[in-house]
């Protein structure tokens, strides 16, 4: 009714999918949804239809949607409209076998890097909406790239290609195509591929942080740095994390601050490469 107030939702049970008619029974009914943040998915869910929590006009929510690693199915707009929506944790989608076309369309969510599974044949490009300069792997089994749907970019994307010899499909909004080594002779001689900005592979391969170990006063703050092999890998860009975040914080510049006494580990992971 008009006075239940829900925060979050949480969904682990033995489904096949879930949608969201079991959220309400009929958008009139919206005084309830309207108050839900989270979406957490639990480890039995493994597809999300077509379509399946797409808001009109009156918007959306969900700000966070947690999925779990055992999802292999999420249909074409089916996170659609969902415009308060900025958090997803992609890397939980690793083992997708299909998503369709725009699932994310007029959402906050933009990500820096996606490997698209192996067990897909087509990739939607639409699927995400990207960063500037965002990192999309795409394996030997593509067979085709679909540029169906809505898409939102804010700036050009940088593909890395397993293929040695030319794919037959096409790229759009590329700055950048990374292909294996030895192969640039084979795409110079594809009337289509030779016109884009090619480059052989030269993968970061190693991350080494300044310092193994920091002693700080509480509140104190330093700064970390750290190299890369090779040092002119095609991307050195890294996320910043604490294991604990109450013992200590570190931002986005690597600025580590303790804040209470205690032990933690800081993890400086490849933007291009979560390994």
């Amino acid at each position: 009714g008009e006075h239940l107030y829900v925060d979050s939702v949480v969904f682990d049970v033995r489904m096949k999918y879930i949608d969201g008619r079991v959220l309400y029974l009929s958008r009139e009914l919206s005084s309830v949804t309207h108050k839900m943040r989270i979406l957490w998915l639990g480890e039995h869910v493994d597809s999300i239809p077509a379509s399946a929590f797409r808001y009109g006009s009156y918007g959306s929510p969900f700000e966070v949607i947690h999925f779990p690693k055992s999802m292999k199915y999420i249909g074409a707009y089916a996170f659609a409209e969902c415009k308060k929506l900025e958090t997803i944790n992609i890397e939980a989608l690793a083992n997708l076998h299909y998503i369709g076309s725009s699932p994310f369309s007029n959402t906050n969510v933009f990500i820096d890097s996606y490997h698209v599974p192996r067990e897909m044949k087509t990739f939607y490009l639409s699927s995400f909406n990207y960063n500037a300069n965002a990192h999309i792997f795409i394996g030997k089994n593509i067979k085709n790239i679909d540029h169906e749907g809505s898409i939102a970019f804010k700036g050009e994307l940088i593909y890395h290609l397993e293929s040695e010899t030319p794919p037959p499909y096409k790229l759009s909004w590329s700055k950048l195509v990374i292909i294996p080594n030895y192969s640039l002779d084979a795409y110079l001689n594809d009337t289509y591929w030779k016109d884009l900005n090619l480059k052989e592979q030269n993968p970061i391969e190693q991350i080494k942080l300044q310092f193994k170990k920091l002693n700080l006063e509480k509140e104190e703050t330093k700064r970390l740095s750290f190299t890369c092999t090779p040092h002119d890998a095609d991307d050195t860009r890294v996320t910043w994390s604490s294991s604990n975040n109450e013992v200590v914080k570190v931002s986005n510049a690597g600025d580590v601050t303790a804040i209470k006494p205690g032990k933690a580990f800081v993890y400086a992971v490849s933007v291009v490469d979560s390994k």
